[in-house]
């Protein structure tokens, strides 16, 4: 559908609220959005396209349809909105990881001696969950942090069934875990610390503080100078973690931060977490396609991807900018935190530098960022330089053989775009043409069925490399020359030869010339990279083939010997050669008279013939 259709399409559409899904050619869902008119903002997109940004402007330039849901209300649409980007995961929408990528701390006060473990995901099964964390080494540190303030245990170890069994672990020994193993410490008293660490984890070191305090005082008074010095050296460790932490201000106590900044690089939305007014978290998303007009549209959508799995929503959430229908995302978000939430955009005073010190965050991810991108892109350019391409290659695919002498011959296809492996577009080939090694023919066949499906436009192969990198020498590259001139299809290839360090040091021109790497340390880093993802990929898949091959040994070659005496065989004999020197009374012993004359019989029958 051309441009003109699409703005006729949209001019028809109702003046009610609703959510809309924009398609490109495939049919794939590539944005969702929601609409308090949805002719007027649908409408938008397809007109005066030099006013979008450049990320809107790309993602319309792929609309090839969309598709509309009308809904009872601007909540509902809100609803359906966040619902269908999580069913989706649009290429434009802000996305954040998956559970598995953003983990939780968990920790269920039902069991006997609870433990603060990493979950991937939140679930609704009674227990407490802290986080999202911003990654998995985050959320070990603050377990392993936790561990060491409280003196919990760190050990494998299962209480109370493993209380009594074996030494305590050096850790005990040490005075780092209070040792529940050897019966050190007993239920109640290891539940009051991990009613402790429930308090540190979110954020109350003030009211902890203060009951360790009361706590140490009375054991004092009651001359239980021991426990006192237990309780001193707990509040020392506490404040050493509190300290740790970025002081705010006591008028602040808890809420969340949220600010965003963005640029052609991409987005960058910080959310910093105040509990007891301490800066106690940090959670970043960078997204380098979001399709947000501005950072009304950018903000909604995080919110509503965030809080969506969050167990600890507070009451107050300061913001860098306005957001699409606040009231509708206030009663939202009220409704799953279960009581009244606030989003406030302050202006001025102690609010406004906590969102400062969150938007300052952002800033600086953006920068890393586009620190980052603008490396990739300068060593594209030098790249393209190096090998006089007409431009940075964009798309590049690299090619490896990978096979034991004649036996499971396998190719394998990485992709990178952008300078990045893209693994969704990593391919698998089994060499069909050559049952004997034969590194020039494999090259050639997986060459021509790759660009034969680029010329049948199969799904996965549509796109067009910019550049193909052989794994070989100018054997393999010649062949891969050869499968392109009979397809008629021209695309620059190079081979990549490794050193005597096992380092991909040139590449190798058609004619046979070498291009050394080495002068240019970005670009030969980047290429070993390619290289060995390559190799990595298809040893891998070699590997996989070779370890289903079914077990076979000589007995399989005695008539009456089965899988299942072949197994008992080699479970009583450990080996072949051990089954070669069992007595016949031994073999009968396991598999019957008649089957270990079978057996004895042809391994003395062999002996004799040799």
């Amino acid at each position: 559908m051309d441009l003109l259709a699409l703005r006729k399409k949209a001019s028809e559409l109702p003046l009610e609220p609703g959510v809309y899904l924009m398609r490109d050619k495939t049919g794939k869902i590539i944005y969702v959005g929601k609409a308090r008119h949805l002719r007027n903002r649908v409408s938008q997109y397809f007109h005066d396209l030099a006013s979008h940004t450049p990320k809107v402007l790309k993602m319309v330039e792929n609309v090839a349809d969309f598709e509309v849901v009308v809904a009872e209300s601007e909540f509902d649409a809100l609803v359906l909105e966040n619902i269908l980007i999580k069913k989706h995961l649009p290429k434009y929408n802000i996305k954040l990881k998956d559970d598995k990528g953003y983990p939780f701390i968990r920790v269920d006060l039902r069991e006997e001696f609870p433990r603060f473990i990493l979950s991937s995901r939140r679930e609704n099964d009674g227990a407490r969950y802290y986080g999202p964390y911003g990654s998995r080494g985050m959320a070990y540190d603050v377990i392993n942090t936790l561990s060491e303030t409280l003196r919990l245990p760190t050990c494998s170890r299962v209480f109370p069934r493993d209380i009594g069994k074996g030494r305590p672990c050096l850790n005990a020994q040490m005075d780092r875990c209070l040792a529940p193993c050897a019966g050190r410490i007993g239920e109640e008293e290891y539940k009051e610390l991990i009613r402790q660490g429930d308090l540190i984890l979110r954020g109350e070191y003030a009211s902890l503080l203060n009951s360790l305090d009361e706590e140490m005082t009375r054991a004092a008074e009651n001359m239980e100078f021991e426990r006192a010095a237990i309780l001193r050296d707990r509040i020392f460790a506490v404040r050493k973690l509190g300290s740790r932490q970025i002081i705010v201000n006591d008028t602040v106590k808890d809420a969340d931060a949220v600010a965003y900044s963005a640029d052609d690089t991409g987005s960058a939305v910080v959310l910093l977490t105040l509990r007891g007014g301490s800066i106690v978290g940090k959670f970043t998303v960078f997204t380098p396609d979001a399709a947000a007009e501005d950072g009304r549209e950018l903000l909604t959508d995080f919110l509503l991807q965030y809080y969506s799995t969050a167990e600890d929503i507070p009451g107050a959430v300061f913001l860098s900018d306005d957001t699409e229908d606040q009231e509708i995302l206030e009663k939202l978000l009220s409704e799953r935190a279960g009581r009244r939430v606030h989003l406030y955009l302050p202006k001025r005073g102690e609010k406004h530098r906590i969102v400062d010190m969150a938007a300052a965050n952002a800033r600086d991810e953006l920068e890393r960022a586009r620190k980052s991108e603008g490396f990739r892109t300068k060593t594209a350019e030098a790249l393209a330089s190096l090998l006089s391409l007409p431009s940075p290659p964009s798309r590049i695919e690299a090619f490896d053989i990978s096979n034991t002498g004649d036996a499971y011959i396998v190719a394998s296809m990485a992709v990178f775009e952008n300078g990045r492996p893209r693994k969704s577009d990593y391919r698998k080939f089994r060499i069909r043409t050559t049952e004997k090694q034969d590194d020039f023919a494999s090259m050639y066949e997986v060459i021509h069925r790759r660009l034969s499906d680029l010329r049948d436009g199969k799904k996965g192969f549509e796109r067009k490399p910019d550049l193909l990198l052989i794994d070989g020498g100018k054997g393999q590259l010649s062949a891969a020359e050869d499968a392109m001139a009979d397809l008629g299809i021209a695309v620059p290839a190079f081979g990549m030869q490794k050193d005597d360090r096992h380092r991909t040091a040139a590449l190798i021109t058609p004619s046979g010339d070498e291009i050394g790497l080495t002068a240019l340390p970005a670009v030969f880093s980047f290429i070993g990279t390619v290289q060995e993802e390559a190799h990595r990929f298809a040893i891998g898949f070699h590997r996989s083939l070779r370890d289903k091959k079914p077990l076979r040994t000589e007995l399989d070659d005695i008539p009456g010997i089965g899988k299942t005496r072949r197994t008992e065989l080699l479970q009583k004999f450990r080996s072949t050669a051990g089954v070669r020197r069992a007595s016949l009374g031994d073999l009968t012993a396991v598999i019957g008279k008649s089957a270990a004359t079978a057996v004895y019989e042809y391994f003395h029958r062999k002996d004799r013939e040799s």
